[in-house]
């Protein structure tokens, strides 16, 4: 499986202009994965990053929690993945399945399961076919060891 960092690097070498797909389809985000909320997985949708983390009070209870939020929109080319991508290395925070803001580095295994499942298939490689980036995913389902 490829770390966030490996992937980036993957993607700063290829045109910025290609389309760029994973399981026949485009429009990529991250999310938090649910097997470990602090590592991310690429998924089809938008990319939600938390800012301004810190704690929060309400009725007497701390959490933590983001004091603003910036959405981006799913990725169809090499050059906006790759953005929020390193937005995401530089110290992006994702939320949680249940909650919490993890942050992410470039260091972090990239998952590609969709958001609330965790099975475990993860990114291994990104290929060019046909004048697209193809994203190649080892899948694996509940069950598999």
């Amino acid at each position: 499986m490829l770390h966030l960092g490996e992937f980036i690097d993957t993607l700063a070498a290829l045109p910025a202009d290609m389309p760029v797909q994973m399981r026949g389809e485009t429009g990529l985000g991250f999310v938090s994965w649910r097997g470990v909320y602090a590592e991310p997985s690429l998924d089809h949708g938008w990319t939600t990053f938390g800012l301004d983390i810190g704690e929060m009070m309400f009725q007497g209870f701390t959490y933590t929690d983001a004091g603003d939020h910036d959405r981006r929109e799913p990725a169809n080319t090499v050059g906006e993945l790759l953005a929020v991508a390193k937005d995401l290395a530089a110290g992006g925070n994702l939320c949680g399945y249940k909650g919490g803001w993890y942050p992410m580095h470039r260091g972090s295994p990239l998952h590609a399961d969709p958001y609330g499942e965790c099975p475990g298939s993860g990114v291994i490689a990104v290929k060019v076919s046909d004048g697209v980036a193809v994203i190649e995913v080892h899948e694996r389902t509940y069950g598999d060891d």
